[in-house]
This record gives structure tokens, sequence and C-alpha cells, in this order.
């Protein structure tokens, strides 16, 4: 990276830049350390969609789990599949309520190459 950019995204863009330094330092771990740090990431994701998203909270009790039943990667299979029809239907409480307010939300759409387009 040269030194203006890397300076700039030093001083201007902080939390991209400590993002990026750890990114580096992680992949020079050997492969156990890094499964260790992803597994670890991945419950902290569980726990934070179970605890703040109604959506995921019914998602993981349709299967009387919850992110504490996720013990080893083959548990995830545990979990249902969802469909995008799932998450047409359930849009509104697939938003983190603890993170965006509906007045906020931006109107995207997928171009809907693989059928119907999704719009929210």
């Amino acid at each position: 990276m040269s030194f203006i950019i890397e300076n700039y995204w030093r001083f201007f863009k902080s939390a991209y830049y400590k993002s990026y330094i750890d990114q580096k330092k992680i992949r020079q771990l050997p492969l156990e350390e890094i499964k260790k740090i992803q597994w670890k990431r991945l419950k902290e994701l569980l726990n934070y969609v179970y605890a703040n998203n109604d959506f995921y909270k019914e998602y993981f009790e349709s299967v009387n789990l919850t992110p504490d039943s996720i013990q080893t990667p083959s548990d995830l299979l545990k979990l249902p599949v969802t469909e995008k029809k799932d998450y047409i239907n359930n849009f509104d409480k697939i938003v983190a309520k603890d993170i965006i307010e509906k007045k906020d939300y931006v109107v995207a759409t997928t171009s809907g190459s693989t059928g119907e387009p999704f719009k929210h």
C-alpha cells in the first residue's frame, strides 16, 4: 500500500484501517487459530441476532434451538433452510430492532434474474 493511501485510511477511515490491519495479522496465523477466531465470531453473531432480531429468534425456536445449542459447525445443519419468500414475507422482522428505524430504510431491489425481483 502506498504511503499516501495508507495514511489516508489510517487518519480518515480509521475503523476500516484497523480492520484491515487486524485481518492482515489473522491471515498469518495457523489454520487452527483462524478457525477458532471464525467460530468465536460466528457464535457472537448468532447470539446477537437471537437477542435482537425477531425473525431469527423465531427461526431458532422453530426447531427448538438457541445459539447455545450450536456447539459445532455440524450443529448448524439443524437449522432450517431459508428461502427468498421467507425474507420477503418477514422483512419487517428481519431488520435488527436496535439498529435501524423504519423511517431510515432505503428501498432497494434485485434484478430478479432468478425469478421475481426482491424489493424492500
